[in-house]
């Protein structure tokens, strides 16, 4: 995680609460109490607009009478709880300066040193962006490095139409959900010892020319065509 929790510092700015350590930073955990694990989980989780509620139902359920009882299950242990806390506002996003490159290599440990590495890309977080922006986004994600049809598995990763031996077997690529709407590509499979900063320098190079082939596509051109297709 520790790469992961790098890029998140690059990305929001290394003090932003998306770019902190989820779990609490190590030495810090090591001095917290009971009392103060139990003041925060009083003061954090408990009923209100910053929870989230995934359930999965049956198919034979009956989703609305589900929701009934769910609804009088909340309103019974919600009794009593005190003031809702207000929403979370998330503070403005601090990336690194535009037009900054930085790449950094974590490790974690394994029991194979030599074990096949990914490696994520990732572009510059966007604070707010509607569900009709969000779709078409991650359609161009999806071209872009969306698995064995994607452009850049062809540039990298099949053997007969690639533009140069990267090292990688696959690519991927993502738009991390709200609040953080972080676009990102990543990339499996490199080899323990091609991983260097010159490695990754090539592997962000070949992204970036393939988005500024996408970027010169004219509208009604062939490409674009065989991509609605």
């Amino acid at each position: 995680l520790a790469g992961w929790f790098e890029l998140s510092r690059l990305a929001f700015g290394p003090k932003h609460p998306l770019a902190l350590n989820f779990a609490g930073a190590p030495d810090s955990m090591r001095a917290v109490t009971a009392a103060e694990v139990r003041a925060f989980h009083a003061e954090h989780y408990r009923l209100g607009p910053g929870m989230a509620v995934a359930a999965a139902l049956p198919a034979n359920e009956d989703p609305f009478a589900f929701l009934e009882r769910f609804s009088a299950i909340l309103a019974r242990v919600g009794k009593g709880a005190g003031q809702v806390p207000a929403p979370v506002v998330v503070p403005p996003f601090e990336p690194a300066a535009e037009g900054g490159i930085g790449i950094g290599i974590g490790s974690y440990p394994s029991a194979d040193a030599d074990a096949p590495q990914d490696v994520y890309l990732a572009f510059t977080p966007i604070q707010s962006i509607s569900a009709e922006d969000a779709l078409v986004l991650g359609v161009l994600l999806d071209l872009l490095a969306g698995g064995e049809t994607s452009y850049l598995h062809k540039d990298m990763v099949d053997r007969q139409t690639r533009k140069a031996d990267f090292g990688i077997t696959s690519v991927g690529a993502y738009l991390d959900d709200p609040p953080s709407n972080l676009p990102c590509v990543s990339f499996s499979g490199l080899a323990a010892d091609r991983v260097s900063k010159e490695s990754l320098e090539s592997l962000r190079g070949a992204v970036v020319d393939r988005l500024a082939w996408l970027a010169g596509l004219k509208p009604g051109s062939q490409e674009l065509r065989e991509v609605g297709a």
